[in-house]
C-alpha cells in the first residue's frame, strides 16, 4: 500500500473517531441532569415558565407530558401548576436534561430554556403580607417544613420550623407514643393541644426586624430562627417522660434553648405533676437537689432556688437534669443544665416506679 494511501485511511480513522467523540459529547450533554431552582414569575403558556433563579438571573422551564410535577406542599394543585393556571407566586426546584436553548417570551425577555425531567413545588406565598408596627409588609412564604417571613428587598427576617412531635417522634431505647394504649395516646395528645406553643411568632418576627434595622455588619443580615419540638426522653414502670425543647437563634449567635418537662402515666396518660415524682414535701424538692449537686455557694443556691422550677426537671435514662431557662440566672445569657445521676442518691428521692429504665429496658 502506498504512503498516500496509509495516509487517507488514517485520516479517515481520525475523522470518524473525532466524530464518535463528538457524537458521544453532544449525547452526554443532552442526557447529563443538573438541578436548578427558584421563583416562578409567571407562566409563558404551552409548559413554558419564567423562573427567577436564586441568584436573580431568569431562565425557563420547559415542562411537558413527560415531566414529573410533585409537591409536599398542603394546598399545591400540581395539575393547576402544570396548567399554569397557579395564581399564588411558587418557588421550585427542577431536575433538567436536554440541550439548553434560547428563547423569548412575550414580555422580550430572552433568557436559557431547560426542558424539565421533574419539578417540586418547593413553596407558596401566602396570600396576605404582614404588617409590622411601622407599617412594613412582610412576606410569608409557606414550605412543607417551615415558613419564611421576607422583606419586600428579599432579606429573610425568621425562618419558623413546622412544630414536632409528640406524635411520630422515636427515640432510640426510650420508646414513642404510639407504644402506649390507645386511652394514653389519646390523653398525652390532648395535653399538648392544650398547651400549644410556648414561643410568640409574631414576637419573634418583630424581635428579627429590630434586630435587622440595626444590622450594620458587612455581610447580609442573617434571620433568626424558631422551632418547637415535642419527644420521649425515658421510659419506666409506670412512668413515660417527654420533652417540649423550643430552640431559636438571633443572627449571628449561637443557639438557644427553653427546655419543659411532663410526666404521664403510661396505662392512663394522665399527666403527673413533677412534684408528685419525688418522696419530699415541694417546698424541699429544690434544695435536697441542689445537695445532690454539690451546690454549695450561698450566693448560687439562693439564684437557683428562687429560679426553679419543678416544670423543668428533665428525666433521661441514665441521668435527671435540672435546667435553668436563659436568663433566668444571674449573668447567664444561655441555659443552665445540671445533671444528677440516679445512683447518687437521688433514687431514694424517687417514688417508686418513677425512676427510668436504662436503654436496653425501656418501652
Amino acid at each position: 500500500m502506498s504512503t498516500g494511501r496509509k495516509k487517507l485511511l488514517f485520516r479517515g480513522a481520525a475523522i470518524a473517531a473525532i466524530l464518535l467523540l463528538c457524537g458521544g459529547a453532544v449525547l452526554f450533554a443532552a442526557t447529563r441532569q443538573r438541578q436548578i431552582s427558584g421563583r416562578v414569575l409567571r407562566a409563558e403558556g404551552d409548559g413554558t415558565f419564567l423562573v427567577q433563579s436564586e441568584d436573580g438571573k431568569p431562565f425557563y422551564l420547559l415542562v411537558s407530558d413527560e415531566t414529573f410535577v410533585f409537591s409536599f406542599l398542603d394546598g399545591f394543585d400540581t395539575r393547576s401548576f402544570r396548567e399554569g393556571k397557579m395564581t399564588d407566586p411558587v418557588q421550585v426546584s427542577a431536575t433538567v436534561a436536554g440541550l439548553k436553548k434560547q428563547i423569548t417570551g412575550a414580555d422580550g425577555t430572552t433568557a436559557a430554556a431547560w426542558p424539565a425531567v421533574q419539578v417540586e413545588g418547593r413553596g407558596r406565598l401566602q396570600p396576605e403580607p404582614v404588617t409590622l408596627p411601622d407599617g412594613t409588609g412582610v412576606q410569608v412564604w409557606q414550605y412543607a417544613r417551615d415558613t419564611a417571613y421576607i422583606l419586600a428587598d428579599g432579606t429573610e427576617l425568621l425562618r419558623v420550623d413546622l412544630p414536632i412531635g409528640p406524635g411520630n417522634v422515636y427515640t432510640g431505647g426510650v420508646g414513642s407514643l404510639d407504644q402506649l394504649p390507645q386511652q394514653a395516646q389519646e390523653k398525652i395528645l390532648a395535653f399538648y393541644e392544650a398547651q400549644g406553643l410556648l414561643y410568640d411568632e409574631r414576637a419573634e418576627l418583630e424581635r428579627a426586624y429590630e434586630a435587622y434595622c440595626r444590622w450594620k455588619g458587612p455581610e447580609p443580615f442573617s434571620a433568626h430562627t424558631l422551632g418547637q419540638e415535642i419527644g420521649p426522653t425515658a421510659s419506666g414502670d409506670r412512668v413515660i417522660y417527654f420533652m417540649t425543647s423550643v430552640r431559636s437563634s438571633a443572627s449571628g449567635n449561637e443557639m438557644t434553648e427553653l427546655r419543659r418537662g411532663d410526666a404521664f402515666d403510661k396505662t392512663t396518660g394522665e399527666r403527673i405533676e413533677p412534684e408528685a415524682l419525688f418522696t419530699c414535701p415541694p417546698e424541699e424538692l429544690a434544695p435536697k437537689l441542689l445537695d445532690l449537686a454539690g451546690i454549695t455557694d450561698p450566693a448560687q443556691r439562693e439564684a437557683m432556688t428562687g429560679a426553679f422550677d419543678a416544670g423543668n426537671i428533665l428525666f433521661f435514662p441514665e441521668n435527671l437534669e435540672l435546667s435553668f431557662s436563659p436568663g433566668s440566672l444571674p449573668g447567664q445569657e444561655h441555659s443552665t443544665l445540671i445533671g444528677l445521676e440516679y445512683e447518687e442518691g437521688l433514687r431514694q428521692l424517687l417514688v417508686e416506679g418513677a425512676v427510668p429504665h436504662a436503654p436496653d429496658r425501656a418501652g
